[in-house]
Order: structure tokens, then C-alpha cells, then sequence
């Protein structure tokens, strides 16, 4: 399942791996040290631009960031801290309402927010919300 609205883009992740060996990702990419590897079911279809590898978000306290390239419907987020083993069933916000991922991400980017919310493809069902 996919929301997206003006202020919120998340889903719920597809999996959760322990990752400290193997490879993974187009360009089989190696994870950088022993960690977990959250697996969403966004990719570049849906929106989610390559240039995004790298980048840093925080979800609910846990410092997590983009790994590697996406691929047509997944990416790829890399955290270090085991608090997500712990995330069953959790919805991943990209972002919201409450923070400022979404300025951030378009600084990474060097574009500007309405770039990355237009990216995002007509397969992202749109959830309207009046306020």
C-alpha cells in the first residue's frame, strides 16, 4: 500500500534483513558494514529518483539513508542501529507534515520540492486530503 499526498509519501516495507554479507541492488552493491536493510516497495517507476543514493533520513528516531540505485519497484534504506528488527508491519514515511525530509531530499538533489513531488508517477495512488 502507497499514500501519498502534498505532505506524506509512505508504505509499508516489503522486508527487513540482517544484512553483513552479500550483495544486493543494480550494480550489486556491498552493505558498508553489518546493519539492516529495509526493502520498500517504491522504485524508479513510481518516482524514486537514482540520485536519491545517499541520502539521510530519520524515521522515528533511527537515522537511516538511501543505498544504492532503485530498481524498477524497490529501494533501498541501510541503518545501522537494530531498533527496525523490531518494526513489524510499520509504515515508512519518506515524509510528512512533521518534518522537513522532503526540503532536505530537494537540497540533496539540488532541485526544488515541486520537482519531487511531480516525479512521483500515476502507479502511487493519490490519497486527497482536504484541510
Amino acid at each position: 500500500m502507497l499514500l501519498i499526498s502534498k505532505k506524506c509519501l509512505a508504505c509499508f516495507y516489503k522486508a527487513i534483513l540482517n544484512c553483513n554479507f552479500g550483495a544486493f541492488g543494480y550494480g550489486l552493491h556491498h552493505a558498508p558494514e553489518e546493519g539492516f536493510l529495509l526493502i520498500l516497495p517504491l522504485g524508479y517507476a513510481d518516482g524514486i529518483q537514482f540520485n536519491f543514493n545517499g541520502f539521510p533520513l530519520k524515521i522515528e528516531d533511527v537515522q537511516v539513508k538511501f543505498l544504492t540505485r532503485p530498481s524498477m519497484d524497490l529501494c533501498y534504506l541501510w541503518t545501522e542501529g537494530d531498533k527496525v528488527k523490531h518494526w513489524k508491519n510499520k509504515k515508512i514515511s519518506l515524509w510528512d507534515h512533521s518534518n522537513d525530509n522532503l526540503q532536505l531530499l530537494s537540497d540533496h538533489n539540488q532541485t526544488i520540492t515541486y520537482q519531487i513531488l511531480t516525479a512521483i508517477s500515476s502507479r502511487v495512488p493519490r490519497d486527497y486530503v482536504l484541510e
